[in-house]
């Protein structure tokens, strides 16, 4: 086999266990060579009688006809295991079948040993009820391994028993059953279970239980109600335990839907282990595990140990988990239990590398397969390589190796990688290397045994200068640590001159005086419950650590002061949102960068202030480096939503409105952060916020559709959007309103009631204000009839109003805006049905002084309708300003398209007034010439914007607005 490390030793080559081998491998297995001879009359039988292993409740069925139900249960496993051993050995069973098997096989045992339970407890002591008479259940929660359905094949199963509601149980008098209380019902189940499953007899155990995972531990009850679960994890659940049940999943039948008891256990389960943000606040707690990995995986770093050794299978999952619990809540794919699932959403969120990603999948195959080979040996827990050669020897045959020296080379060089990766994951900002490493031996001191003592004070003596180098490095910094202290305590030690060294003074003081009283006011809080004040000492600390990153980048010209003034006043607006304040302690990089966006633009300030969330983004520079993909956010959104469905079993309307908002902020603010580092011009700015505009109307009518269709086989509403104005013409700017027209399809009787339902539901969506924020304003005044008009009209009105068909016709007006209308979302037959109509109303012969004259009156109501001071000149409304020159278009479009149909083509001012150069409409260079200035005016106005400052001309904008009142006065007469 080649090599597993190539190059520099970060590129790993993907492992395959598909790989030819010697027949009769497994018989190297002394387990498998028992199972031969303890069990080869059922083998026989099943064989003879045609059962395939895979067929649990077939073996099951055909084995209880002969053994009691614990028996059959353990003789059971003893089978499938056998048989999985051969195939895995032989290279004919993947990875994630090997895992996926193993799992299933314990769901049916379990839920077979549920059964069985349940009935005998019954006939003693009837059904367990409710206050109201009604059924109680219990449900069997997989935990770790088994909720992920990735169980090792020789691991124990981690579980917790919840039952629904406290009660006691209902008796049939006519048995003599005694009625007991639910809970010692449940207890007693419990306890069957673990005779049932765990215990061990002559054949066995079918797996090992382990209860420890539950809450409260092994000093708990080995049962708890849900309520009782949703109230630890309210006020006492700790933060590694998030990272535990990540995995659950509770534990049914393949046939059935999810009861009642499953959906609330997993709405209380996610709503614990994930926040509805990125979780940057739990960084330090991860920190904590993160060191206990290491203290455990350096007293077994002589002893090969794949599972919890340095560059063993726990870093690997650990730090998955470490993106999902702190990311999961703002990204639903990654709740995934599947670690090799986990890995390829890390991937396309470019939280992991290519690379990265490739590598990780990698060592974990290898990893998990040398795993089950070292289990196959003789069915013992253990991650541990066996000391004796031959053994050592089969491994490597079974993965395909010539010899056992070229496994230990790959296995060492797999762990040494992972090792690496895992020790970048946590590292604290602003800390050496050489106090992390001192960090985790203080720790280690803690928890060492009298022998581990002695080997560490040899290894120190020998080490003794790089220690005191970073005690002296740790000194140091922990002393500029107490000095910035005073900042917070009203005090003036600390030397401030930096923060007017530009000439802008900023008054720490101020800011100081009103977060030491908010933290005193947490702090009187926070003792009048049974709750560590530690948390505010943890606070405190991260307000020095980000005002002293603040002196110095601005000592270093990063920042400036008053940019710094801008972040003070966001991070009072989000005072009491630690988690924003802990994502810049933890990235150094974006609290810079959220500080130059400050005093980049007004309009971006405000929007961090509505939407501090956003900031998340920054943490990810490659993401934001792409331009917006409206097939990639349709996807997502999907994606979360039925991640969101499946894992609660609930279609929670609210929660989609949340994720549609939390996608289009994120979105948004990615385009904004590409226009301020000018990584965009103002027309590709237009694009990616129109083309977001229409992928959020297209994800909000799909979803609704999908909820009031009275018809399932209907996938797509006969229903379209028309855009007109900005969003018509692709050039939507921050904050703009979208003008929607909407139409639906008649020839579907049944269209108006469910389509005027759908429009409803469609502005609801998009207006309505939550605590997420909103999506836009609509505007649907220019639908037939204006405002009076019918919220969504038939096509064929539509048409009949456009052609002016009848005394209830379009004006002239309205036609200058269908100029700008574009088939935004809809199925092809009626978008062919409008372009047809724009068409042929754009085109019509039309009397073209009466078209002047028209066009004129429009533009002269909306000029003495400004109420303009006289030393302003109006971007887009005073002479030679942005109206103009689109009244101009609009008038070139609906009097020659009847001799130029290229002009029907909604393609944007600037390509038009072009266009009409090419075809002789306007004067030689005309054109180029007006489409310069049109250009350099919406540049001026989208930087207005950006400022939420007036769009005022100056001296500077003479030549543009020349050059716009030059192409006015080419066609109608001044109206100034």
């Amino acid at each position: 086999m080649n090599s597993i490390i190539t190059g520099n030793g970060t590129n790993l080559e993907p492992y395959s266990n598909s790989i030819e081998k010697k027949p009769n491998l497994a018989q190297g297995s002394r387990f498998s060579s028992r199972i031969a001879r303890r069990y080869s009359q059922e083998l026989e039988l099943l064989g003879t009688k045609g059962i395939d292993l895979c067929d649990f409740e077939g073996v099951f069925n055909h084995l209880v006809q002969t053994h009691p139900n614990d028996v059959a249960l353990r003789v059971m496993r003893q089978l499938v295991l056998h048989q999985l051993l051969i195939e895995d050995c032989q290279g004919k069973t993947p990875l994630e079948e090997v895992m996926e098997r193993i799992s299933d096989l314990a769901d049916f045992t379990l839920l077979m040993a549920n059964k069985h339970v349940n009935a005998e407890l019954q006939k003693l002591h009837g059904r367990p009820s409710n206050s109201r008479g009604e059924h109680s259940d219990v449900a069997i929660i997989a935990m770790g391994k088994l909720g992920a359905k990735e169980l090792n094949v020789s691991s124990d199963v981690d579980l917790v028993y919840v039952y629904d509601e406290d009660g006691q149980t209902i008796v049939d008098r006519d048995e003599g059953q005694k009625i007991i209380s639910n809970q010692e019902y449940y207890l007693k189940w419990a306890k069957a279970m673990h005779k049932q499953i765990g215990e061990v007899t002559e054949h066995g155990f079918v797996f090992r239980v382990d209860l420890a995972l539950r809450p409260y531990g092994n000093s708990s009850a080995s049962a708890l109600s849900i309520g009782a679960l949703d109230d630890y994890f309210q006020k006492t659940a700790r933060p590694w335990e998030r990272f535990a049940w990540l995995k659950a999943r509770v534990i049914t039948s393949p046939k059935e839907q999810l009861g009642a008891l499953e959906k609330k256990i997993y709405t209380v389960v996610e709503s614990y282990v994930f926040r509805p943000y990125v979780d940057f606040q739990l960084m330090e707690s991860l920190r904590e595990i993160h060191q206990k990995i290491q203290i455990q995986a350096e007293k077994n770093k002589d002893a090969h140990d794949i599972k919890l050794g340095r560059g063993g299978i726990r870093e690997i999952e650990f730090g998955v988990q470490l993106f999902q619990v702190t990311q999961g809540g703002a990204r639903a794919e990654l709740r995934t239990r599947s670690t090799l699932k986990a890995i390829k959403y890390l991937q396309k969120y470019k939280l992991l590398s290519d690379q990265q990603a490739k590598n990780w999948e990698m060592a974990y195959r290898y990893l998990r397969t040398i795993e089950h080979r070292i289990q196959y040996l003789d069915d013992q827990q253990t991650h541990k390589l066996p000391v004796e050669r031959k053994d050592v020897a089969w491994i490597a045959e079974t993965m395909g190796y010539q010899d056992s020296s070229t496994l230990m080379r790959d296995l060492d060089a797999i762990c040494a990688y992972v090792q690496s990766e895992f020790d970048q994951l946590l590292i604290k900002p602003d800390v050496s290397t050489a106090e992390k490493k001192g960090a985790l031996n203080e720790a280690i001191k803690l928890s060492e045994t009298k022998e581990d003592k002695e080997d560490r004070e040899e290894k120190e003596a020998k080490q003794a200068k790089n220690v005191k180098d970073a005690k002296d490095e740790k000194d140091g910094l922990m002393a500029a640590f107490h000095e910035l202290t005073t900042l917070l305590n009203l005090s003036t030690e600390i030397e401030l001159e930096n923060f007017n060294a530009k000439g802008v003074t900023i008054d720490v003081d101020q800011w100081s005086s009103k977060w030491v009283k908010a933290l005193g006011q947490a702090h009187e809080t926070l003792e009048s419950k049974p709750i560590k004040s530690s948390q505010l000492d943890v606070k405190r600390k991260w307000l020095v650590a980000l005002i002293k990153r603040c002196c110095i980048e601005l000592e270093k010209g990063q920042v400036k002061a008053q940019d710094i003034g801008y972040w003070l006043e966001w991070i009072d607006s989000i005072f009491k949102r630690d988690n924003y304040l802990a994502l810049q302690v933890e990235h150094p990089e974006v609290q810079k960068n959220i500080i130059k966006l400050m005093g980049a633009s007004s309009w971006c300030r405000r929007y961090l202030k509505y939407y501090p969330s956003v900031v998340e983004q920054l943490v990810n520079e490659k993401s934001s480096k792409d331009r917006f993909n409206p097939n990639d956010f349709i996807e997502i959104l999907n994606r979360r939503r039925q991640t969101q469905n499946k894992n609660t079993g609930i279609e929670d309307e609210e929660e989609w409105l949340k994720l549609l908002r939390r996608e289009h902020h994120a979105s948004l603010f990615k385009i904004l952060i590409a226009d301020l580092n000018a990584e965009l011009s103002v027309e590709e700015v237009s694009d990616d916020l129109t083309a977001l505009a229409d992928a959020v109307l297209s994800v909000c009518v799909d979803w609704i559709w999908q909820k009031i269709r009275a018809d399932k086989n209907i996938k797509t509403p006969p229903l379209a959007i028309i855009g007109y104005g900005k969003l018509g013409s692709k050039e939507l700017g921050y904050g703009s309103d979208l003008d929607l027209v909407l139409l639906y399809d008649e020839e579907d009787a049944k269209s108006s009631e469910q389509m005027t339902l759908l429009a409803r539901r469609l502005i609801s969506w998009v207006t309505m204000k939550t605590s997420d924020g909103d999506l836009y304003e609509i505007d649907n005044a220019l639908r037939p009839n204006g405002s009076s008009g019918l919220l969504v009209s038939s096509f064929a009105a539509f048409e009949k109003y456009q052609r002016q068909l009848d005394l209830n016709s379009a004006w002239t007006w309205e036609h200058q805006a269908l100029t700008r209308a574009r088939f935004c979302l809809g199925s092809e037959a009626l978008k062919i049905k409008f372009e047809k109509v724009r068409k042929d109303v754009l085109a019509a012969k039309r009397d073209e002084i009466q078209l002047k004259n028209d066009v004129y009156e429009m533009r002269h109501k909306l000029w003495t309708a400004q109420k303009n001071k006289p030393s302003q000149l109006n971007g887009k409304f005073s002479p030679g300003g942005m109206v103009d020159v689109e009244f101009v278009v609009q008038f070139l479009i609906l009097s020659q398209s009847n001799q130029f149909e290229a002009l029907t083509k909604n393609i944007g001012n600037i390509a038009l007034l072009k266009m009409a150069e090419e075809l002789g409409i306007l004067p030689v260079g005309w054109g180029d010439e007006s489409a310069n200035a049109y250009r350099h005016l919406r540049k001026k106005q989208h930087q207005a914007s950006l400022q939420e400052a007036n769009f005022v001309l100056d001296e500077s904008d003479a030549r543009q607005v020349e050059t716009v009142k030059k192409l006015w006065l080419q066609y109608f007469k001044p109206y100034w």
